[in-house]
């Protein structure tokens, strides 16, 4: 037994025939058949299986007809001018993925480094120059070199600075260029301050009292 199914504009019926065998153990095959709904006497066009059709379908909005049959497999008729792009014609426009074999690999050829390499490795690198690390005076750096040689040039003597000044003060009498010429007219002499008067703190923090005006 099998279903009817009407196309999308309902003058068509499609249906199925199941594979049999007559008296004579002749086998018939199974067909799909289509007949026009008002003449139902001869159909239009039969689609022979070599199985049994068991359910089909006409799908309005497809315009493809699909049909089972007893082993399992689902075939599908469409027309390219009248049926959509879409449903089993969707599917048939991808193309097939090619499978990947199973059998096929892929050799690694990097090379693998183990820890005992790694370490001896690191050993080598250590005993390059073992004579420059024991000793800890060439392991200063730059920065250090150019501070010490800094210091060492800006380094005063331990005299008196007023005895560094004055081995440069005939000199300056000789050889004046900025500060004599300003004095020669006004201050030939020049005056010392001969002694150093020491301020009191202590007077500039007392308080400052205001009189009082007698009216």
């Amino acid at each position: 037994m099998t279903n009817i199914s009407f196309s999308p504009n309902d003058k068509f019926i499609i249906t199925g025939v199941s594979k049999c065998k007559n008296s004579l153990d002749d086998e018939t095959n199974g067909k799909l058949m289509i007949f026009n709904r008002n003449n139902l006497s001869k159909p239009l066009n039969e689609i022979l299986f070599n199985d049994s059709v068991i359910r089909t379908l006409w799908h309005p909005k497809l315009n493809q007809i699909f049909t089972t049959t007893n082993n399992g497999l689902v075939r599908i008729f469409y027309d390219e001018q009248r049926s959509p792009m879409a449903g089993v014609r969707l599917c048939l426009s991808r193309k097939e993925k090619k499978s990947k074999n199973q059998n096929d690999f892929v050799a690694n050829i990097d090379p693998i480094i183990a820890s005992s390499s790694t370490s001896n490795s690191i050993d080598e690198q250590r005993n390059i120059f073992p004579e420059n690390r024991k000793d800890e005076k060439k392991s200063s750096s730059l920065h250090q070199h150019l501070v010490q040689t800094i210091v060492k040039s800006n380094i005063v003597g331990e005299e008196d600075p007023r005895v560094e000044l004055l081995k440069h003060a005939k000199e300056a009498e000789s050889n004046s260029k900025w500060v004599t010429p300003a004095y020669v007219y006004a201050q030939p002499k020049p005056i010392f301050q001969q002694q150093i008067e020491e301020e009191n703190d202590d007077e500039d923090l007392l308080p400052v009292l205001k009189k009082h005006r007698n009216k």
